[in-house]
């Protein structure tokens, strides 16, 4: 059976739309929004297993880190008391008489006629005691020693002339302070 709706437009009634169709388009929206809703969580939970393996693998690392710092504290710890016994070292070099190139020093200018019976060094004050053959040898290391620069107040004590000829020789004593060099 038909319907024929024969009332002007304006009285006309709009039909109702039918259940079924509803229904379906209902039903067809909620299964994209399902969709939707699975592929958003699925996404959701592929990114939190992926942050949690970055989670895990960033405390791995924080971990590692903390044991290289550690290990950085021990050595910087080290570094600083390598660098307070260096210290002190130094203020102990600069105190100290370098007895090497003192000895060294004295042996290369000292002139080839002239030997050292006596070296006394007490404090910073050297006293020394030898013959030579001449007093121009004595002259010449006097000389020389002022030069080395690591003595102040060179002084000749004595000086004096012992034995006969050709065995004579000349009997000095002489006096300094040492004067610290810093190499």
């Amino acid at each position: 059976m038909f319907r024929i709706n024969l009332l002007p437009k304006v009285a006309k009634k709009k039909e109702v739309i039918r259940i079924p169709f509803l229904g379906i388009l209902f039903f067809i929206v909620l299964f994209i929004l399902l969709l939707g809703g699975l592929t958003l969580y699925r996404n959701l939970l592929i990114e939190v297993r992926s942050l949690r393996n970055e989670n895990i693998s960033l405390e791995q690392q924080i971990t590692s880190m903390k044991d290289r710092l550690r290990e950085l504290q021990k050595i910087d710890e080290l570094k600083k008391q390598y660098s307070e016994k260096l210290k002190l070292l130094d203020e102990i070099s600069q105190r100290e008489i370098s007895w090497l190139s003192l000895f060294e020093n004295l042996n290369k200018n000292t002139p080839r006629n002239l030997w050292f019976k006596n070296f006394s060094m007490e404090d910073l004050n050297l006293s020394i005691e030898g013959f030579a053959l001449s007093y121009n040898d004595i002259a010449v290391f006097l000389a020389q020693m002022e030069n080395l620069g690591m003595w102040e107040n060179i002084k000749l004590v004595f000086a004096s002339r012992v034995g006969n000829p050709p065995y004579e020789s000349i009997n000095f004593q002489l006096s300094a302070q040492y004067k610290r060099v810093i190499e």
